[in-house]
């Protein structure tokens, strides 16, 4: 029960979930309870409880005029199944350890890929001359080692770096 003195913004008597304020011992102010969902009357009255909920945060909701909801019913207990007796003169039988896991197998390596195709022979009157870089060094050390050398820019303008055949006229 609320225990109501007051009632405010339309709350009555016979309203089931109610708002309640204590403010002295002997007044109590009660207004009408929110309610969240639909169709919560077929529910136990502990939950259709906690679906009402006040508007401010200094009252309680309080159920007006049923019994309180009853506490959740405990559990059924189960009960150990007996354990028969060991036969007198026999030692007991103790269970075997599991063996140990045995340790990870580490995966197959990938197979080696075959080395590249030599490059096809140079005409007779071909010349193999020393290839020089145009872009600095330094940068084209750096292409080189975040593996740029495969771009047809990079390729053509460091060509000592990139490891290129440079070839020229007699």
């Amino acid at each position: 029960m609320c225990a109501c003195s007051e009632y405010r913004n339309g709350a009555r008597q016979r309203d089931g979930f109610m708002c309640m304020k204590t403010e002295t011992t002997t007044k109590t102010i009660c207004t009408p309870a929110f309610r969240t969902g639909s169709k919560i009357r077929s529910l136990p009255v502990s939950i259709q409880m906690m679906l009402h909920y006040c508007q401010s945060s200094d009252f309680d909701v309080c159920q007006n005029g049923l019994p309180p909801p009853s506490p959740p019913p405990a559990p059924p207990v189960v009960p150990s199944p007996p354990t028969l007796p060991s036969p007198p003169g026999a030692p007991p039988i103790l269970p075997r350890p599991s063996p140990p896991p045995s340790p990870p197998i580490k995966p197959p390596s990938p197979p080696v890929s075959p080395p590249a195709p030599a490059l096809p022979p140079f005409s007779p009157n071909t010349v193999i001359r020393q290839c020089v870089d145009t872009m600095a060094e330094r940068k084209c050390l750096r292409k080189q080692s975040k593996n740029k050398c495969g771009r047809a820019r990079v390729r053509n303008q460091c060509l000592l770096t990139c490891g290129a055949t440079c070839t020229g006229g007699r």
